[in-house]
């Protein structure tokens, strides 16, 4: 009986699901002019569930705020969407942004004077630039700046991808603000660059970027906070970091140190980076990136008093001058952190930092004239080794400085191992949860995140559009934490699955898609 109700109800989600789509309409101006006053084809005016095109030859000022579905700017030659010169405005577009060839989507020089304007867009879908220009900040602080803060928002993932080299005109991004719900992240399908701001325009219009929920996955990629001050990042926890690497101004004058909120798909891991040279100027970044693995080769030759670096993760450091002709930059010290899966035992004093420059050959324990006692109590845990003598300096683009953990020789507290079946995230969940599976759609693999808050009997199905269960993931107890599971499909066909997590407590349901 109560597999009859769940496939009565899986029914009725896609049934409801395939109208919604059904009812979409999409619209498209008639001429160029203002959003407000526009008459669109077909007649009447765009809502949240209907698509928006603005053809090639179109050009649209928003004027007023509103909330649509999909977005496509021009056909592949121009069109351009604007944000007024004059007015503030607030929009929505609830499924995905694409720019073709020749379109614009873009800021433009306020004409209400030193205060600036400020205009706001939420995005829940992706965005794709293969246009000419992509420009949310523009102008001059204190006369004529008008910028465009993005949240990405909703519970689907959202990818980023910007097509073309990154200028001030293109792929420029002031403000962007990080509020992903349900497990869902934001994806990166190139490098993300942050307009690095001025410091005379207003406060509210300085290029910061706001963790609140979700998880930026770089992969290859890079995000880049071209802003050199410390608190235009700000909000990041183990809820919302970089899973990957983190660009960041370090000074124009003179040196600095910054946190990066990275880590991997199984933890945050803040890093502090200090610079004792400048940047000379904005559009320089460090670069610092998160690897899991083992921070020894096999042959890695380790030196310092050190005898074994970390197994679970380690740290690429960078630097790249971007614009401006500084051509290298130093750094002198280099603080990591640790959890609760890196292998340190609580209570002791043999943790230390090791370095290499020679892509992980040779690694050198970082002296610790100051005793840090390791705790496990409020992960994760800043470790604090002494500051080089004589700093390391990086070209632009040419060589890194790598960093992990390692243990003092002839002790065997710290083992530097994962620890399996836990980590940050995993202590102490809340509540129950299913998250969206990544990548979705995927071919043919894919991951699936729970959560169970107190141990429990578990299962995890899948099951066809029609409700036929294709298998069974997790079929047994669980102890309380967050889990995750690679679910493949290479033997199963082209369509829509559902899958179920069930223990005495909880249930859920989520459609995936799997595309060949």
């Amino acid at each position: 009986m109560k597999l009859n109700l769940f496939l009565f109800s899986v029914i009725v989600a896609v049934f409801i699901f395939a109208n919604t789509l059904l009812a979409q309409t999409t619209y498209s101006p008639t001429r160029s002019g203002q959003w407000s006053t526009m008459v669109w084809n077909p007649s009447g005016t765009p809502s949240a569930s209907d698509n928006v095109v603005i053809p090639d030859g179109d050009t649209v000022t928003i004027n007023t705020n509103f909330a649509i579905n999909n977005l496509t700017i021009g056909g592949g030659t121009s069109g351009i969407l604007q944000f007024s010169k004059t007015d503030t405005t607030s929009i929505v577009v609830n499924g995905d942004i694409l720019i073709n060839a020749g379109g614009s989507f873009k800021a433009q020089t306020n004409l209400t004077g030193g205060s600036g304007l400020l205009h706001l867009l939420e995005l829940h879908g992706n965005l794709t630039h293969n246009g000419a220009i992509l420009d949310f900040r523009n102008g001059a602080a204190g006369s004529t700046l008008s910028c465009c803060n993005l949240t990405l928002a909703g519970s689907t993932n959202s990818t980023l991808t910007i097509n073309g080299v990154y200028s001030s005109t293109n792929g420029d991004f002031n403000s962007i603000t990080i509020n992903k719900t349900e497990g869902a992240k934001v994806i990166l399908g190139s490098n993300i660059y942050m307009n690095g701001g001025s410091s005379t325009g207003p406060a509210i219009l300085n290029t910061v970027l706001t963790f609140i929920s979700g998880i930026i996955e770089t992969g290859p990629y890079v995000w880049i906070c071209q802003n050199t001050t410390s608190a235009n990042v700000t909000g990041y926890s183990s809820a919302s970091y970089i899973n990957g690497a983190m660009g960041r101004g370090m000074s124009n004058t003179a040196g600095a140190n910054k946190d990066f909120p990275v880590g991997d798909s199984l933890g945050y891991r803040v890093f502090n980076l200090r610079s004792t040279t400048s940047g000379a100027g904005t559009g320089h970044y460090a670069e610092v990136r998160c690897i899991p693995g083992n921070a020894n080769t096999g042959t890695s030759i380790l030196t310092s008093d050190i005898d074994k670096v970390s197994s679970v993760r380690y740290y690429q450091v960078s630097f790249n001058h971007g614009p401006v002709s500084t051509p290298f930059m130093s750094f002198d010290r280099f603080i990591p952190s640790y959890g609760t899966d890196d292998g340190v035992a609580e209570g002791n004093t043999n943790l230390r930092v090791a370095i290499s420059t020679d892509s992980l050959a040779h690694w050198i324990g970082l002296n610790q004239s100051k005793p840090d006692t390791t705790t496990l109590l409020a992960p994760p845990v800043k470790f604090t080794p002494d500051s080089l003598a004589v700093p390391d300096t990086l070209r632009s683009g040419v060589g890194s400085i790598y960093v992990a953990l390692a243990r003092v020789t002839g002790t065997t507290e710290n083992s530097l191992d994962r620890i399996t079946g836990i980590n940050d995230k995993s202590v102490k969940p809340s509540s129950f949860e299913l998250s969206q599976n990544y990548p979705n759609p995927f071919n043919p693999s894919t991951k699936i995140n729970y959560s169970i808050a107190k141990k429990s009997f578990v299962t995890l199905k899948i099951y066809n559009i029609l409700g036929k269960e294709m298998t069974t993931l997790i079929n047994g107890e669980k102890d309380p934490g967050n889990y995750n599971i690679t679910f493949n499909a290479g033997k199963l066909a082209t369509g829509v699955y559902l899958y179920r997590l069930s223990t005495g407590d909880y249930s859920s349901v989520k459609k995936m898609i799997l595309m060949k």
